[in-house]
């Protein structure tokens, strides 16, 4: 019988509840048994235990998801939960969502009584499902409730096991567990699968031997041949630091705004102290390390004569709430700096007394100076060693794309030959869209621009490529760019012109990739829009309140981590947000400079995990979400051929949005400064210029309350304030009222 053991604790923790469980009435909603958010307290949504019973090299979770690395083919992670009539209740299905290796699979265990009345203790059935075919990004399952092996009593569901992972050593994810309410309940025992169960992966029944589970401690860690560095933070983001304040194990990283300054620029952190209370911390959830990890590892730089504490934090128990920690100073562990970058570690054989089965956080303190910190991570054994920041480029999904002939041009422009330092063989230095008034002093200007990857036209020696690849209007083009280099190698241009004909030799164009539309103003006659980015949530109300005194609607561009963190309110904050109107659209799952990341790989996982997000709390198909997915704006605005490419991928849309701003409010340089009020006057200068589509946070109180003011300013020029989609005439938004009437 699988995990037995597990089943003890579950039957002591339910026993109450069983013996009084009953025929509930049909269900209403789908029934959450997970999604995590009451993780510490080591029980689920349903006051049940959950875990995998230290069978995990590590285990972590954030709210919306559990994360762990399988240890071998004993490593499992169950949900216990009081019997449930599932059938007779009208559940229909089970669904989760998943994160695993591409191709890879697991069995997941559903375990069942022969009636919820009864109380034998430890006794259940086992049945299964095998899923595989998994496609190496998050996505969810639904596995009806018919079909399983051995014939399950559907009306007694106790507890489901995650076992059997294709791969052990690297990271899975299990999100979101929930019973689907398919309608009326049938009372029979019987499950049929309804029609608004959709099955995403690849999932069949199959039968699965027993597998028994052993948990034999180790004293001091061995790694694996498969083990690998954990990540806590690569400080890749910072946005992720210091704007949404999660590190890369998604998980609270803050300095409380105790430092003067945290700036994050090449994978490297740097804190300035502000006194000798600033202090910097990094969460880990309740993270069992034993077995494979020794201590944790991270580059410093610091001038001589520099020191500061680390406090590993730990927990007796997950969940209780009741901390306890162990500090050693820079001193105590023989750290000495000289101004250089180096490799320090933290042994966990320096902090004898700390359950390494339980860490929560790693504190630093007591600063004397500034510190420069590399990718922190756990390393393996005892050996320290340094995580090495992925290179490579793995394989992305397929491209929207469209097949197009190589135009035909009239004559040869030569554009530069490199003659002149300062001007090209035009006379001119720049290339991009002009607006449609030819006017540099009207925003804005430029209207838009393309940009193509110049690898994929590209030969030994030359670069060729197709001017109708570019989506821009090319009757006003006014200039051309080199930019977005992905890499520091010295690249050398003798020429660059406009040709009639390819040579001979040249091999065939490759087809033209969707690259959305770069928007940076309404096109509506007479519109303007407010598109407002995530900020904090205690401001929200606030916004909201504003917002609908003004009689307006807008579009509020959403990060999706904070989404999915139900401790911040976020998600209930943006449902009423659609429910009055406004538009909710997509801004990265992390708020990282998408086209900086490192490879195609890196950007899908933002946007698939930003869609996955919105999906979780608005629903997951057309018609119960009111979410636009074809609106995206660029986090910082950064934005380039790869990024734009993969956007119109992930969405398998050749078109969407991606919303810049004619009108910034520079919140970012005034709202904290002793003049606050020139983020007004930016307002009005960018309005006065022509433009019409604002960029804005609620990050702070000074910006919220001058909204009214912003407001009023743009009301005053006549034109009409709604949602981007609405201005942007996008024929799927919502009709402004003269046009419902007209209907």
């Amino acid at each position: 019988m699988l995990f037995d053991r597990r089943h003890r604790h579950l039957v002591a923790g339910v026993a109450g509840l069983l013996a009084v469980a009953g025929v509930n009435a049909a269900c209403s909603s789908d029934l959450v048994i997970d999604d995590f958010t009451t993780w510490l307290t080591g029980l689920n949504n349903l006051g049940s235990e959950n875990g995998d019973d230290g069978t995990m090299t590590a285990i972590a979770a954030s709210p919306g998801q559990v994360v762990f690395i399988p240890k071998g083919d004993d490593s499992y992670f169950y949900e216990s939960f009081p019997c449930q009539q599932a059938v007779t209740e009208g559940y229909n299905a089970i669904e989760f969502s998943v994160v695993g290796p591409a191709n890879g699979s697991f069995a997941l265990e559903l375990q069942t009584t022969s009636d919820c009345g009864s109380n034998e203790e430890g006794v259940y059935n086992s049945s299964w499902n095998i899923v595989s075919g998994l496609t190496g990004e998050r996505q969810t399952i639904t596995l009806p409730l018919e079909g399983w092996d051995d014939s399950p009593n559907y009306d007694g569901i106790v507890g489901l096991a995650w076992s059997t992972f294709s791969q052990n050593g690297i990271q899975w994810s299990v999100g979101n567990v929930s019973l689907v309410c398919g309608g009326e309940g049938e009372g029979d025992g019987s499950a049929s699968q309804s029609s608004t169960v959709a099955t995403k992966s690849t999932a069949t029944a199959s039968q699965t031997q027993d597998i028994t589970t052993t948990s034999s401690p180790v004293t001091s860690p061995s790694p694996s041949a498969t083990c690998s560095n954990l990540l806590i933070d690569d400080w890749a983001s910072q946005s992720r630091l210091t704007f949404l304040g999660y590190n890369a194990m998604e998980q609270t990283s803050s300095d409380d705004g105790s430092m003067s300054s945290v700036v994050v620029r090449g994978n490297r952190v740097t804190l300035t102290p502000q006194d000798e209370d600033s202090y910097f911390y990094s969460q880990f959830g309740c993270l069992n390390t034993n077995e494979e990890y020794g201590g944790i590892s991270f580059s410093v730089k610091a001038e001589k004569g520099t020191s500061f504490s680390v406090t590993l934090a730990y927990t007796t128990t997950c969940g209780s709430g009741k901390e306890q920690s162990i500090t050693q100073s820079t001193s105590e562990l023989d750290w000495t700096f000289d101004g250089t970058e180096k490799l320090y570690s933290v042994p966990f054989s320096a902090f004898p007394d700390v359950d390494t089965s339980k860490l929560t956080m790693i504190f630093f303190g007591d600063f004397s100076d500034v510190v420069t910190f590399g990718p922190m991570s756990f390393y393996c054994g005892s050996d320290p060693s340094e995580y090495e920041i992925p290179s490579g480029t793995p394989t992305a999904p397929p491209v929207t794309a469209t097949t197009t002939e190589y135009p035909a041009a009239t004559k040869t422009m030569v554009i530069d030959t490199f003659g002149d330092p300062d001007f090209n063989d035009l006379g001119h230095v720049a290339l991009q869209q002009h607006n449609a008034a030819c006017n540099p002093d009207i925003k804005p200007f430029p209207e838009t621009w393309d940009s193509l990857e110049a690898a994929r036209y590209a030969s030994e020696s030359d670069i060729y490529m197709p001017i109708s690849h570019f989506n821009v209007n090319l009757t006003r083009v006014i200039g051309f760019a080199l930019k977005g280099f992905y890499n520091t190698e010295p690249t050398k241009l003798t020429r660059i012109e406009i040709v009639n004909k390819l040579p001979e030799d040249w091999p065939a164009v490759p087809p033209k990739l969707a690259s959305g539309n770069l928007v940076f103003s309404c096109t509506r006659p007479n519109s303007f829009a407010f598109a407002i980015d995530d900020g904090d949530p205690l401001l929200a109300d606030r916004v909201m309140e504003i917002v609908q005194q003004a009689g307006i609607t807008v579009t509020f561009f959403t990060v999706g981590l904070p989404l999915l963190d139900t401790t911040n309110g976020l998600a209930a904050i943006y449902k009423t947000m659609a429910s009055r109107g406004h538009q909710i659209a997509l801004h990265s799952y992390t708020h990282p400079p998408l086209e900086g990341l490192p490879n195609e790989a890196a950007i899908d996982w933002e946007y698939a995990n930003d869609i996955g997000a919105v999906k979780q709390v608005f629903g997951d198909t057309e018609e119960n979400n009111p979410v636009h997915l074809n609106y995206f704006r660029p986090p910082f605005g950064t934005e380039g051929a790869r990024m734009r490419q993969r956007l119109a991928a992930n969405l398998d849309n050749p078109s969407p949005y991606l919303v810049q701003w004619s009108v910034d409010v520079e919140d970012w340089l005034w709202a904290e400064s002793d003049t606050p009020e020139k983020q007004l006057d930016a307002f009005k200068r960018d309005v006065k210029a022509g433009g019409n589509l604002v960029v804005m946070h609620y990050l702070y109180n000074s910006t919220v309350e001058l909204l009214p003011e912003f407001i009023e300013v743009a009301k005053a020029t006549g034109k009409r304030l709604m949602r981007v989609d609405q201005c942007m005439e996008d024929p799927n938004a919502p009709p402004l009222e003269d046009e419902e009437e007209e209907e």
